[in-house]
């Protein structure tokens, strides 16, 4: 059973996703075994709330490995549906004891994951679904946590995407408050703290299958001119960029930006992001831009940050 906390609606998907990395690690066992893996499994699927999860092949722990081969997940809301051939996941020491994370570290693979839509024209989710069929995706995860230090630390999670598309997320490190099973989900929120971050994407194609459809559907839904709607988002962002102070982004960075969005809709390249931020950098420093959206504002969020960005167009020769 989850603390009850855990059970309130609101609970927000980040907080959600931090509890997960902990059930990852099966209930209070002091070692993985067969049973913890079973475990670990049934909290997964009951976690994923309005959604629905099947196992089409029984649980098989192998070596100190969790392996679940024949994963399929329905993402009702999101009208997505995805498949993965097998997952497989290691733990040593990371565990839950009265709702509390313990120190320890975690390793999921992974492989075979196909996507698909659910969005109730069969003849479209038809064809997404044979369209990925020969063109799956892997995901990777590495992570440990100090429950003294109460610090996450993602050395790497990373998912290859069909098309040499890549995103990978390394060099993560969060600190936070204490937790417990009486802990307020927003009270907890505002403890979090990012001291650092490292994100490298590579599109080849990324954008414009993956991301561009939703965005396209948010800003001209079924009515309007989406080409037109797209472009005036992109001179818009670039309007914005260019009214940000000079100070608040160093050179090299805007100039990224700046080769990035003319690379729009269809980048073809390879974007870094890495981000310090000494101090931590929490909820609080999010508050300019809560309160009053814009380029001052933004300013403000990111003094607190050192960032560095970098985009490498590898479109060749049209």
């Amino acid at each position: 059973m989850f603390p009850a906390f855990l059970e309130n609606a609101r609970v927000s998907r980040l907080f959600r996703l931090l509890v997960a990395t902990c059930l990852l690690a099966g209930p209070a066992a002091a070692e993985p075994d067969f049973r913890s893996c079973e475990e670990t499994r049934l909290d997964l699927a009951g976690f994923i709330s309005n959604k629905s999860v099947d196992f089409g092949s029984p649980l098989v722990f192998e070596d100190g490995t969790c392996i679940q081969r024949d994963v399929t997940v329905e993402l009702r809301d999101e009208r997505l549906r995805f498949t993965a051939d097998e997952v497989r996941w290691q733990r040593q020491g990371l565990r839950l004891e009265a709702g509390v994370p313990q120190s320890g570290s975690l390793n999921l693979q992974a492989t075979g994951i196909r996507t698909g839509t659910l969005s109730g024209n069969r003849l479209v989710d038809y064809h997404q679904t044979l369209r990925n069929e020969n063109f799956p995706s892997t995901f990777s995860l590495d992570l440990a946590y100090d429950a003294d230090a109460q610090r996450l630390t993602v050395t790497r999670a990373e998912a290859l995407l069909p098309g040499d598309n890549s995103v990978a997320l390394t060099d993560l490190a969060i600190t936070s408050g204490p937790l417990n099973a009486d802990t307020q989900p927003m009270i907890f929120l505002s403890t979090l703290k990012l001291e650092n971050l490292a994100v490298s994407v590579v599109s080849h194609g990324l954008f414009e299958n993956i991301a561009l459809l939703p965005l396209l559907t948010a800003l001209a839904g079924h009515d309007l001119d989406p080409e037109a709607e797209l472009t005036r988002a992109l001179q818009q962002a670039e309007t914005f960029l260019a009214a940000v102070p000079a100070d608040a982004i160093p050179a090299a960075s805007r100039k990224a930006l700046e080769s990035l969005l003319a690379d729009m809709p269809t980048p073809f390249g390879k974007l870094m992001v890495r981000i310090d931020a000494p101090a931590g950098f929490g909820m609080a420093n999010l508050v300019p831009m809560m309160r009053k959206p814009g380029p001052e504002a933004l300013a403000t969020t990111l003094g607190a940050v050192d960032i560095a960005i970098r985009y490498t167009p590898t479109r060749g020769p049209q």
